[in-house]
């Protein structure tokens, strides 16, 4: 990138160009806010280029955006070619859609961003410690970011996995008030356990928990011992949990909140699980007090 002038140059003129492989995109004309002309070594002004380019396409699309400079000097008028002075051709992807869940309007993302999926651990902490203590014990690690292995989004066959792991006939643990069955990885995830291709063919075979108070404030986790222990390799989860706190927990992440849309996952998307009331935990602690993120 041009830093400086050589004064024998006399006055450098630069041009922005803009670039897409876009198949249906309109692109704006170029808006400039102060010359793009620089007399000389002595001329500090600041010169802004802009375009917009509008997707009018449908379904989705995979567009690489950029950009080059290119440039010509005033002391060999005779001289017709512009310099290459940089570009940033292929190294801006961006994806557009029209058919994100939830969207109103089509829309682009940065397919290269990950996105983080926060549980309200302040609100929920039962459901929040459950679904770290299988994100960070657990040998399939499914939405730690620590060990490098996201979730991905599912968009359609949410209730036949929840079927497989928590059928109708699952009855929880009577410690645990206003029980119900929670599922994890999520069944709106590839990772759940009760996506065929997972192997999974009863929740009897996922890792086992329950939720209970303490008091009015303080919730623990235990292992079911109505099932064997958890060996850690187990491809999925299940834990009795409040279901104010198995359904709040995750309400933000279509339903209420948006993550979906905001986001604009499609079907595979990856997105990590954050859960930050147990942050501070690591693996090998075998008792974690939880902490209030707002206290």
């Amino acid at each position: 990138m041009t830093t400086e002038i050589d004064p024998t140059l006399g006055a450098v003129t630069l041009r922005w160009n803009a670039a897409s492989d876009c198949s249906d995109c309109a692109q704006s004309q170029q808006q400039t806010d102060g010359a793009l002309t620089w007399a000389g070594p002595e001329d500090g002004h600041v010169g802004n280029a802009s375009f917009q380019t509008l997707w009018n396409g449908t379904g989705k699309e995979g567009i690489t955006l950029g950009w080059s400079i290119t440039g010509s000097i005033s002391a060999l008028p005779e001289v017709s070619d512009e310099a290459d002075l940089g570009n940033t051709i292929g190294d801006l992807d961006v994806r557009c859609d029209d058919m994100t869940k939830g969207a109103a309007n089509a829309g682009c993302v940065f397919p290269s961003y990950t996105p983080t999926y926060t549980v309200n651990t302040d609100r929920y902490p039962a459901a929040g410690a459950y679904y770290w203590l299988m994100k960070e014990k657990n040998s399939n690690h499914f939405g730690s970011r620590t060990h490098n292995t996201p979730l991905h989004y599912l968009t359609d066959g949410q209730t036949d996995n929840r079927e497989v792991v928590c059928p109708d006939s699952w009855q929880g643990r009577i410690e645990t008030p206003d029980v119900s069955c929670d599922e994890y990885a999520f069944a709106t995830t590839k990772e759940s356990g009760g996506v065929p291709a997972n192997g999974v063919t009863s929740g009897d075979q996922c890792a086992q928990y329950y939720a209970t108070p303490l008091n009015d404030t303080i919730w623990t986790l235990y292992f079911d011992d109505n099932y064997p222990l958890p060996t850690w390799s187990e491809k999925c989860g299940r834990a009795s949990i409040p279901l104010a706190q198995n359904t709040g927990a995750l309400a933000p992440f279509g339903r209420t909140g948006g993550f979906v849309w905001y986001n604009r996952m499609l079907g595979d998307d990856p997105f990590w699980l954050a859960t930050p009331g147990f942050d501070h935990c690591t693996s090998a602690d075998i008792t974690c007090t939880f902490q209030r993120t707002n206290p």
